[in-house]
């Protein structure tokens, strides 16, 4: 099973104090969700740290996205995540049919006894990768035209 982020595109009079029992109500049935695969995520984390944010748990405005938790994007955030994301496809659009792109590093363990720390590889199609980041712009321009902000929900 693959972790996914969670955006939420929610109305300007949302109470943030609500966040969690409103996620905990709404975040099977909301309508204005889109979800990211973390690995898509993981691959451009440093590049969504240039978003301004708002962290809602240290009540402190910031840029990027909580990986664990609850983000508040507003309109500049929306407006910058919109900017980075075009450019982003634009970059992807160079990449091969297949994209391979370095995962996590994780501990193995052999049955013979053998331990050691091996880089995983992740592999995804280029239209896949594009599909996700695309759903993602739309997202955000509906949230511009509607004056709305985004709720990301962490894995």
């Amino acid at each position: 099973m693959s972790l996914n982020h969670e955006f939420f595109l929610l109305p300007n009079d949302f109470q943030i104090s609500d966040r969690i029992d409103w996620y905990y109500h709404n975040r099977n049935t909301w309508k204005n969700k889109v979800e990211i695969p973390d690995d898509i995520i993981l691959y451009i984390f440093d590049i969504l740290n240039w978003i301004p944010t708002f962290n809602p748990e240290s009540k402190v405005a910031g840029h990027g996205l909580n990986y664990y938790g609850v983000t508040f994007i507003h309109k500049e955030g929306v407006e910058k995540l919109l900017k980075i994301l075009g450019k982003w496809c634009e970059l992807i659009l160079e990449a091969p049919d297949i994209i391979n792109f370095k995962g996590p590093t994780v501990w193995r363990e052999e049955e013979n006894g053998d331990t050691f720390w091996e880089e995983t590889r992740i592999k995804i199609a280029k239209r896949v990768y594009l599909n996700e980041i695309e759903g993602l712009m739309k997202f955000a321009e509906q949230a511009l035209i509607n004056e709305q902000y985004i709720m990301h929900y962490g894995i």
